[in-house]
């Protein structure tokens, strides 16, 4: 998790379906709450509006592929997620994630 959050740097966080340790290790290192969302909807329009200042950092099986619901989200808002890193957890990977307009 350190590694993770010195690669987001001063970015605000996002967690879509943290587990309690991972919300519990974002908060502890950035001495913060970090905002978790549910909604694939209202994550993919959060690291759009603000592609920046915003990551999310996504518990998820496969180091290479976001979960479908996630590129659904973002295709049908005109924006392209990407995985600016990964890092392995064991049985899954914590996706470091942020948004730009497609095509750009």
């Amino acid at each position: 998790m350190a590694e993770a959050l010195s690669r987001v740097g001063n970015r605000d966080i996002l967690l879509y379906f943290p587990t309690d340790g991972i919300r519990g290790a974002a908060s502890f290192y950035r001495n913060r709450t970090a905002q978790e969302i549910r909604s694939p909807t209202t994550l993919v329009a959060r690291l759009t509006e603000d592609h920046k200042e915003t990551v999310a950092l996504i518990y998820w099986i496969d180091k290479d592929a976001l979960p479908p619901d996630l590129d659904k989200g973002a295709q049908a808002a005109g924006t392209d997620l990407q995985i600016e890193a990964h890092f392995d957890l064991g049985k899954k990977y914590l996706l470091l994630v942020s948004a730009r307009p497609a095509g750009r």
